[in-house]
């Protein structure tokens, strides 16, 4: 297969959303990650320098959509990391996690940056765990 064949085969739509979700590598945020002649990329990063322009210096991308996985060029945006901050502002506030789980001190676990829903963890994991199962060893 080809490098492109393989980047296009890792990617899920989403027709509530219309989210383009990741669903190669994530890291621990969320983020897509490729890893092009052995550097690592991120996929949002590469899909908008390919399909919208190359990000100039300074700049990084904004999830319009709120969700780390998606690569849609319409929900991607080049912005400042201070607009990018303020924009993201909302997310300390809120009560519930994308998928509608209500954010308690046990649901929910704070990295740093961003509140990550320990029941959407462990249903990624194991979907996870599923996926690494049924590879060929």
């Amino acid at each position: 297969m080809s490098f492109l064949s393989d980047f296009c085969a890792v990617f899920l739509a989403t027709p509530t959303t219309a989210c383009v979700e990741w669903t190669g590598s994530l890291d621990v945020q969320g983020y897509g990650v490729i890893y092009v002649n052995r550097v690592r990329k991120y996929a949002h990063r590469l899909i908008y320098e390919l399909l919208v322009e190359k990000i100039t210096d300074g700049m990084t991308i904004d999830h319009l959509c709120f969700n780390h996985a998606c690569v849609n060029p319409n929900h991607l945006e080049a912005v400042t990391g201070a607009i990018n901050v303020s924009r993201a502002a909302y997310l300390r506030v809120r009560t519930h996690c994308k998928k509608g789980h209500l954010f308690t001190s046990e649901s929910e676990k704070w990295n740093g940056k961003t509140r990550q829903c320990n029941i959407c963890h462990k249903q990624y994991k194991r979907g996870w765990e599923a996926r690494r199962r049924e590879l060929p060893q």
